[in-house]
């Protein structure tokens, strides 16, 4: 297992890498940082042509999420911000279980 961290804001998505050493994404938390404004942001996921809403953030209300996703590094995945917020993900890499790269 790997530590693996990445910031992402409006206008500037983070791309998964794709890689060929079997490994799953596993992100575990998102979190504002200091440097972000005022106002609600939204942490979107991008599958494909496929987007998805994974949480809302917001400055002094709702400051951080815990999140369970799965990525593996051959899907083509985008993580991206919606609103005036810088968002830290944080996970790790591991090792992909047979059962769950089947899929």
């Amino acid at each position: 297992m790997s530590f693996w961290s990445c910031k992402v804001v409006e206008g500037s998505p983070h791309a998964v890498a794709k890689g060929s050493t079997g490994k799953m994404l596993h992100i575990t938390g998102a979190m504002l940082t200091k440097s972000s404004k005022p106002g609600k942001s939204y942490l979107m996921l991008t599958k494909g042509v496929n987007t998805f809403t994974v949480g809302m953030l917001k400055k002094d209300r709702a400051e951080g999420l815990r999140l369970d996703l799965f990525v593996t590094e051959e899907e083509n995945v985008r993580l991206s911000v919606s609103g005036p917020a810088e968002v830290q993900l944080i996970g790790s890499f591991e090792k992909c279980a047979l059962v769950w790269c089947l899929v």
